[in-house]
């Protein structure tokens, strides 16, 4: 089989195996120029069939507050806009359909969460409560209507989420479904809403997740009843995931701290289970791991979501033999989840175009432009600017490009992030840009240039430390540049509980060293994108970590570590080094230069790509 060759679909025709995943862009209820531009990109960069992101079949069962909506006729234009849109890049367009039960977020459903029986949700801390015969018969019959709607605006395919710890899914769960009537049947529910979806003459797909992966959740076993109801409703295929919203979202959004193999393994007992054909979702984007799938059999389709959210051309350049000039998502979830999260909408660490609304115009203006940094905001501005037409120049002053990014990747886990930086490091080397090495800005003459751009990033501050003068001190930069500084030592005190602190002591702790951390602030990892957060800290406490918050570092006296903390005074205890992870100043650039990415306001990465992005725009 060839991932590239025209395939039947049901009783549809495909050019290639290749789908856009349903993801969540939090763009809006109705459809923006930003849905237009994504779902644009998306269509146009090749895949066969592209997913209307997740819609909610009654307000009640939404997720975020910008979740699009076609729970009334009102909006079938919205939908139907975007449905074009996937048509006129040349794919199939899919309308994938949900309602949250449990996993409804509260402050978007004015406090009503509905589920099967009532239960709360560990993720949003919200209880439901059970529903009644009447909004069963509502529910369904909404997912009716939506369905109605959905073909209507023009949609080729309908997709029923029935896993994933949704509605269908607490219905078909017996540790969440306790009914005593007839909906105490696990397949009652699905059953139902099968045969009323059905009516409305679309092909049908049903997606579940092949393990929850918590204690008392679903596994693969556990789905053989409803694959086998779903073969015999005519269902055309079965869209196979991981995880639970609230339970084990980390497997759900497939985070970069997941094994593949665990996610492999349960997809393979599904395929044992069903003559459905199985579409694969989650961390596909990898050429050579969709050719592995399909030619050992476990797999037919594959569903990308942020593989395509970092490029839209990924298949285009995998059809082209061109993997190497692929952008790679490194499953951080910072760019996408997470601003969907905050309300910003689908973003990207590594792919500032994301729902970009305006085509970048080359410049009327040919201008020769110097960058000073060769780090993600001055990388991306070379590229913008590149794109407008300009003549640009980076100046380095290490002998490679990528900055501190390059240690984004040597924290415990993270070892996907180096695909990203890469990605972004190749695209100029690629690129007609010049690069000059080993120089400094002192060095350049800038009036060579019409505009010149200070990308020169920031340094980590190191406190000055009364008595401390006989214990080896560095930075959390110091150490994840050379781990081996701390080879012959094993007591290690961390002072600052920042991401790059809590990642310090995660890498050291599965050293074997003895870490303590010290935070003046009443919490730790406030910077760090959630579900990373909580992975993390888990593995923080699991290993006996010594987190100290609302303390401070004040000196050394005899070797031991005196700290202020609410209650006075206290000693905890001698080390044998000190990692200073207290935040960054900007490095020095000239009075009114452009300063971009940290050099202007440190941040992380997504802000440093971002601020190079915009920086090329307004040149």
């Amino acid at each position: 089989m060839n991932v590239f060759e025209s395939v039947k679909f049901g009783p549809l025709e495909l050019k290639n195996r290749l789908f856009s995943a349903p993801i969540k862009t939090g763009y809006g209820q109705t459809v923006t120029e930003r849905h237009i531009a994504y779902y644009s990109a998306i269509a146009n960069g090749g895949v066969a069939m592209a997913y209307v992101e997740p819609i909610a079949v009654l307000p009640n069962g939404r997720e975020h507050p910008k979740q699009l909506r076609l729970d009334c006729d009102d909006f079938i234009p919205s939908v139907a806009k975007i449905i074009e849109t996937i048509h006129k890049g040349g794919a199939l367009a899919c309308v994938h359909l949900n309602h949250a039960g449990r996993a409804a977020n509260p402050k978007v459903t004015n406090g009503v969460v509905l589920s099967s029986s009532e239960t709360m949700c560990p993720v949003t801390g919200a209880k439901s409560t059970a529903m009644t015969r009447e909004e069963i018969s509502e529910m369904i019959n909404a997912f009716k209507e939506n369905a109605i709607r959905a073909k209507k605006a023009g949609a080729d395919v309908l997709e029923i989420q029935m896993g994933h710890g949704y509605i269908v899914s607490q219905f078909y769960s017996e540790n969440i479904n306790h009914r005593n009537d007839e909906y105490g049947d696990p397949l009652k529910f699905a059953n139902d809403l099968l045969d009323a979806v059905k009516e409305v003459d679309l092909p049908v797909i049903i997606r579940v997740s092949g393990d929850e992966m918590y204690e008392g959740g679903l596994h693969a076993e556990d789905l053989k009843d409803l694959l086998k109801l779903a073969e015999e409703k005519g269902v055309i295929a079965v869209h196979v995931g991981m995880g639970n919203a609230c339970n084990s979202p980390a497997f759900y959004y497939h985070h970069m701290f997941v094994p593949k193999q665990i996610q492999e393994d349960s997809i393979k007992k599904i395929r044992n289970l069903t003559t459905l054909p199985i579409i694969a979702v989650g961390r596909f984007g990898d050429p050579e791991r969709i050719q592995k799938a399909l030619s050992e059999g476990w797999a037919d389709f594959f569903a990308l979501g942020r593989p395509l959210v970092a490029d839209p051309e990924f298949p285009k350049k995998f059809q082209a033999g061109k993997s190497d000039e692929i952008t790679y998502c490194g499953g951080c979830v910072q760019g996408c989840l997470a601003k969907v999260k905050a309300g910003e909408g689908l973003g990207c660490i590594v792919n500032p175009k994301v729902g970009w609304p305006s085509k970048i115009e080359k410049s009327s203006k040919k201008k020769r432009v110097a960058i000073f940094g060769g780090g993600p905001a001055g990388l991306q501005a070379a590229l913008t600017l590149n794109e407008r037409g300009y003549e640009v120049k980076i100046f380095e002053r290490s002998d490679k490009l990528g900055g501190t990014a390059n240690l984004a990747y040597k924290a415990f886990g993270k070892e996907t992030m180096k695909k990203p930086i890469d990605s972004l490091i190749n695209s100029v080397l690629r690129s007609n840009i010049d690069i000059e090495y080993n120089t400094d800005y002192e060095s350049v003459k800038a009036d060579n240039f019409d505009e010149v751009l200070f990308a020169v990033g920031s340094s980590p501050i190191k406190l000055k430390i009364p008595g401390s003068e006989n214990i080896l001190q560095i930075t959390g930069h110091d150490y994840f540049t050379n781990p081996d500084v701390l080879k012959d030592k094993n007591s290690i005190l961390i002072v600052g509980g920042g991401m790059i602190g809590v990642e310090a002591a995660d890498h050291l702790v599965n050293e074997g060293k003895s870490v303590t951390i010290v935070e003046m602030l009443s919490d730790i990892a406030r910077d760090m994108e959630p579900i990373t957060r909580t992975l993390t800290l888990r593995r923080l406490k699991d290993k006996n970590v010594k987190v100290l918050v609302d303390t401070k570092l004040e000196k050394l006296e005899n070797d031991h570590a005196i700290c202020s903390t609410k209650n006075g005074e206290k000693d905890i205890g001698v080390f044998d080094a000190i990692i200073f992870t207290v935040g960054v100043r900007p490095n020095s650039s000239p009075d009114g230069a452009l300063k971009i990415g940290d050099a202007d306001h440190p941040g992380q990465i997504y802000d440093a790509v971002h601020s190079g992005f915009e920086a090329g725009l307004k040149i």
